[in-house]
């Protein structure tokens, strides 16, 4: 392996194939059957009628005020302050409350663990206002550049948000780190302005700019986005990884390690060219008409040109 052109270590933590078998054995034949569905798109929506929503606010609000006043508590305490018409309206609580299945407890954690790593990215200027691409310096506009994350703007079978993230465009720079973060988080906020893709969830696809092309990254990068993608209120259905080669194997379970017991038994590789991974992904219910033709498939989105339409509106405020 030529060491200029990677930085990965051969020592970061990692989950191997067995592991990850022995982990989904121990699931019950209900959590596969679940977990079966959310991979292949045909789980069905909670129904959210007046009374449960209105019952899973209260709960909400309860489990908001047991969380003890820690240091972390501080932001959204800051946020009730700044923005209280925005982080007590029904539509970020709701973005929040589906993100975990209308669990209550994960979602007032959640919300919490929010403002604070918001207010570490963005600063207590620009935290407690919508995300703008006018707020972006330089650097976070390099990192938008970039296109390390991008989503499709069409919905999959099952009503899913499907977005990308292209490794070979991360920036693995240190010094860069919270610039690359910060593009995340306003791709995730895009994202989830479809109210189909807060209840509907997310597929996150793993894959190298292109044919050949899988420049690999430092370990904390991948563990970095998978911490602040527990953070925002997404909720990741399916995660596909492509792999072009076996030798790339090891990049495989550093990831699985990333992801966490709950994403693991969401994985799906894929040992196949990046132009042929449409195909691969019909049986998951993602059709070749919401991906770019690089992925195999026929959209013409454009991502780019995307970028500079939130440019152009932003400016137009």
């Amino acid at each position: 392996i030529n060491s200029t052109n990677m930085s990965i270590s051969f020592s970061a933590p990692r989950i191997n194939e067995e592991a990850l078998e022995q982990e989904i054995a121990k699931l019950s034949s209900e959590e596969r059957e679940r977990i079966h569905a959310d991979v292949h798109g045909t789980a069905v929506p909670i129904e959210e009628n007046f009374d449960f929503v209105e019952d899973s606010f209260r709960s909400l609000d309860e489990q908001l005020k047991v969380i003890s006043s820690d240091e972390k508590k501080e932001a959204f305490e800051m946020a009730q302050l700044r923005c209280p018409d925005y982080v007590n309206g029904s539509e970020f609580r709701l973005m929040f409350l589906r993100s975990t299945r209308f669990d209550a407890s994960l979602a007032a954690q959640k919300i919490v663990d929010y403002w604070q790593r918001k207010v570490e990215l963005f600063g207590k200027e620009k935290a407690f206002r919508k995300l703008s691409i006018r707020d972006m310096n330089e650097e976070d506009e390099e990192a938008l550049n970039r296109g390390g994350f991008q989503f499709f703007p069409e919905l999959d079978k099952g009503r899913r948000g499907v977005w990308c993230s292209r490794r070979s465009l991360w920036d693995n720079r240190v010094s860069h780190r919270a610039s690359m973060m910060r593009s995340l988080w306003f791709i995730a906020h895009a994202l989830l302005e479809n109210q189909q893709v807060q209840k509907n969830g997310v597929v996150t696809l793993l894959v190298p700019k292109e044919a050949g092309n899988e420049s690999s990254n430092d370990p904390k990068i991948v563990r970095f986005i998978f911490r602040d993608l527990g953070i925002l209120p997404i909720r990741i259905q399916a995660f596909h990884h492509v792999l072009e080669s076996q030798t790339l194997k090891f990049m495989r379970d550093i990831t699985l390690f990333a992801l966490g017991p709950s994403l693991r038994a969401r994985y799906r590789e894929h040992l196949v060219r990046v132009c042929d991974l449409a195909k691969e992904l019909e049986p998951y219910g993602i059709d070749a008409d919401i991906l770019p033709a690089d992925l195999g498939g026929t959209s013409d989105f454009n991502y780019e040109s995307w970028l500079q339409a939130q440019r152009d509106s932003s400016f137009e405020r």
